[in-house]
């Protein structure tokens, strides 16, 4: 018999809650346990992620596998690494066999190969007996523009999202027996308490009393304006130069963001975020014909799933698919360069 009785794999997807989530369950670790329930701790600068635990659930040929939903350029495991916390939480379910396993990553929301399914259903097996996989879902088009923001934020390139990503992570998934996989919108208007921690806790531990939960408030995964986006893209792309340094650039553009009020939020012109959303018809579609999930913010009557131009079909200029002020912009650019000076 498996140590627990019922495993909660986590998967995200990335830019729903997830870090909150992990967090408070990482914070939380004492008081969960009264209740029988076990989230392995973690080390390192992401609290309560799990990814350390992942590579194991996928097996060998994970280092080359599709990751539709993470920066693969930043997912390459360390195997000692990995079975050094894989054998540190196995020995913990072991000697506490609690009720419930709550693990989270969104390094496990990646498409899985025929050959690893085996291996991954296995895995689950030799945890607990009720198997269940959560995925939480965004909509496309604001899932794209924050990924796009914090992505230039951390100095990253600028890529194309390809239209047809959720359904090969998920469909494999829900392959998988015995697991059963559960899907969820990611729209605050449609959430328990609009946050993915009290929905999550709702949804699936409802006997925990969440007001006993450990919830650290930071200031995580802020925005910036449109205007710093567009500067940041640019230096990345060399067309502009304001340090050699290009991080320190980016450093001294997002400090001035926060010292010029009025930012323009990040929002898309109508035909950009309608090209994001019909490149991702696909997914779109599935969910509403198969699993009859619909995000309250498209109008699916206007899909095109073969859009004539496609601002979206190469790696987009923030100044084609964002409105920008271009005299914030300047004042922008004014003060970077002055902060880079300052830091010379």
């Amino acid at each position: 018999m498996p140590p627990a009785r019922r495993l909660l794999l986590h998967i995200g997807h990335p830019k729903t809650g997830t870090t909150s989530l992990q967090e408070t369950l990482q914070w939380s670790h004492e008081c969960l346990l009264g209740q029988s329930i076990l989230h392995p701790q973690t080390d390192g600068s992401e609290p309560g992620n799990n990814k350390d635990l992942a590579p194991h659930f996928l097996g060998p040929p994970a280092a080359g596998s599709s990751n539709p939903g993470r920066d693969t350029t930043r997912d390459q495991n360390d195997p000692t690494r990995t079975a050094r916390a894989w054998d540190r939480f196995v020995s913990e379910l072991h000697d506490r066999r609690p009720d419930t396993v709550v693990i989270s990553s969104e390094y496990l929301f990646r498409a899985i190969r025929p050959a690893q399914r085996a291996h991954f259903s296995a895995t689950l097996r030799s945890i607990a007996t009720d198997l269940e996989i959560i995925a939480y879902l965004r909509s496309p088009a604001s899932f794209y523009l924050s990924a796009l923001n914090q992505r230039l934020k951390f100095y990253r390139p600028v890529r194309v999202r390809q239209g047809c990503w959720l359904r090969p992570v998920l469909e494999p998934m829900m392959q998988l027996p015995p697991a059963r996989v559960s899907l969820n919108l990611y729209d605050r208007s449609l959430m328990t308490g609009g946050d993915t921690v009290q929905d999550f806790f709702a949804r699936y531990l409802p006997d925990f009393d969440t007001a006993r939960l450990t919830r650290v408030e930071r200031e995580r995964n802020t925005t910036i304006s449109t205007e710093a986006m567009a500067l940041l893209q640019a230096s990345h792309c060399g067309e502009l130069d304001l340090s050699q340094n290009k991080h320190r650039a980016a450093r001294a553009i997002c400090e001035a963001d926060r010292g010029i009020p009025y930012p323009t939020l990040p929002d898309y012109y109508p035909e950009a975020r309608q090209a994001a959303i019909n490149r991702a018809s696909a997914d779109l579609l599935w969910l509403r014909d198969v699993h009859d999930l619909t995000f309250p913010d498209i109008d699916y009557g206007r899909i095109r799933p073969a859009p004539g131009h496609d601002p979206m079909s190469g790696p987009p200029r923030i100044e084609d698919i964002c409105p920008i002020d271009p005299q914030r912009k300047a004042e922008l650019l004014a003060l970077a360069r002055r902060n880079i000076r300052g830091v010379q």
